[in-house]
């Protein structure tokens, strides 16, 4: 099997784990609120009184009585409604050109792997913390998990990193991973890709594109800054 064809096999096991990832997190923001909506709506109503209750009850059947009395009165005024408001026009979305998931990688231009220790005392001296899934986040507040700016993975199967026998491990290729949050996409972009540079002088490495098919070059990187600079301003 070529070169070519199993770093496009690790490029798509990269994208499914963080597609996965994704799901998880908005999962849970959503139970989050799930719970947060369950409880104030019964608390609503347990805060009204039975007092209040029978006073909502008994106007609804004086009511009831005062319209079936004497018969409806024709001569009565029908009820003027005020004039409907002029429907404000519909601000436009702005089109969707930014992705999901920015990924940039880097590999060695001989396909040699990179030495396990040496990738793991880089990512630490760039304060990366090893967390979920087995890979690094890269954090603007380490005790904020969601204050993530991108995480770095393993290009390959299973997309994982291996702690438990650091001196031995190996990865032929290391994907980082953005996932863009709104207002912070151009900057923690600029970040990620800044980090990627210092990677590859240190490491001895190449960065390549998402699909692994060309190098990470000056057109890509301006194309997914204006991308970005779109997801910032919707």
């Amino acid at each position: 099997m070529s070169t070519k064809i199993i770093l496009l096999i690790g490029a798509s096991a990269v994208v499914l784990i963080f597609i996965v990832y994704a799901v998880i997190i908005n999962n849970r923001r959503y139970s989050g609120r799930r719970r947060r909506y369950n409880k104030d709506l019964h608390s609503d109503v347990g805060d009204l009184s039975l007092s209040e209750k029978d006073s909502v009850a008994g106007e609804d059947e004086g009511t009831l009585r005062t319209l079936g009395g004497d018969g409806p009165d024709f001569t009565a005024k029908p009820e003027e409604k005020p004039a409907p408001e002029p429907q404000k026009a519909q601000e436009k979305k702005p089109e969707k050109i930014w992705q999901d998931f920015y990924i940039v990688n880097l590999v060695k231009a001989d396909g040699t792997p990179f030495d396990g220790y040496a990738v793991k005392t880089n990512f630490e001296s760039h304060g990366y913390i090893f967390g979920e899934y087995d890979i690094y986040h890269c954090l603007d507040n380490v005790d904020d998990k969601s204050s993530e700016k991108f995480a770095v993975a393993n290009l390959f199967k299973p997309g994982t990193f291996s702690k438990k026998d650091v001196n031995s491990f190996a990865v032929k290729g290391i994907s980082f991973v953005l996932q863009p949050k709104k207002g912070s996409g151009v900057r923690n972009f600029t970040s990620m890709l800044k980090d990627v540079g210092e990677f590859a002088h240190e490491l001895g490495a190449v960065v390549i594109n998402q699909d692994c098919s060309r190098k990470f070059d000056d057109a890509l990187k301006d194309q997914y800054l204006k991308e970005l600079a779109a997801f910032d301003a919707q």
